[in-house]
């Protein structure tokens, strides 16, 4: 089955990939004991001759049946590495939004807790009825400068024939110009 990235991943998903897994290694076991006793009746003296050519094309058979329940194993267990690494980016995206979600409330909520107190500040916010309006403000104004500093530019290049969109994070404006930072041995740099 082919797992991609934004594919709602069930738990039972993993439980099915966990007894494809349990299953191969039964299989698997379940040859060597063969491959075994095969190997046994050829060391045995007691054996017709004859059917000896036979065991070796059956041990010669196990050995492949051996390895391709080796190849299923790693295609099964990389499909499972596959999965808990797209759950793993998943789990990022929410924390990043969950992290800038609370960045950007943590000075609204400062100002408003330690406005909140009651003290005094010279007077003004205690008889004015302009003190919730500037508070309000201040407010906002420090979400807006947050939201300034975390904002994300795009840069579109062409990569062959091909037109890429990237995100920066990371910008500088200077003299009224953008610059982008970025690694010389990424392709954008060239680009």
């Amino acid at each position: 089955r082919k797992v991609s990235v934004g594919e709602d991943i069930s738990e039972e998903f993993l439980i099915d990939i966990n007894l494809l897994q349990e299953n191969t290694m039964l299989i698997r076991e379940n040859i060597i004991d063969k491959q075994r006793v095969i190997s046994s009746i050829l060391k045995s003296a007691r054996y017709p001759q004859e059917y000896r050519s036979r065991l070796n094309v059956l041990l010669k058979d196990i050995s492949s049946l051996i390895n391709h329940t080796d190849f299923g194993f790693e295609r099964l267990e990389y499909l499972q590495n596959t999965v808990l690494g797209i759950i793993n980016l998943d789990q990022n995206k929410i924390m990043k939004v969950f992290t800038l979600v609370s960045l950007m409330l943590m000075p609204p909520t400062l100002i408003a807790s330690f406005f909140g107190m009651n003290v005094s500040f010279g007077g003004f916010f205690q008889y004015s009825g302009w003190a919730w309006i500037v508070i309000v403000a201040m407010m906002l104004l420090s979400f807006v400068i947050i939201f300034r500093v975390f904002k994300t530019y795009y840069l579109a290049t062409v990569e062959g024939d091909q037109p890429r969109v990237r995100p920066f994070g990371t910008v500088h404006m200077f003299e009224d110009k953008l610059y982008i930072q970025t690694g010389k041995v990424k392709p954008v740099s060239k680009q």
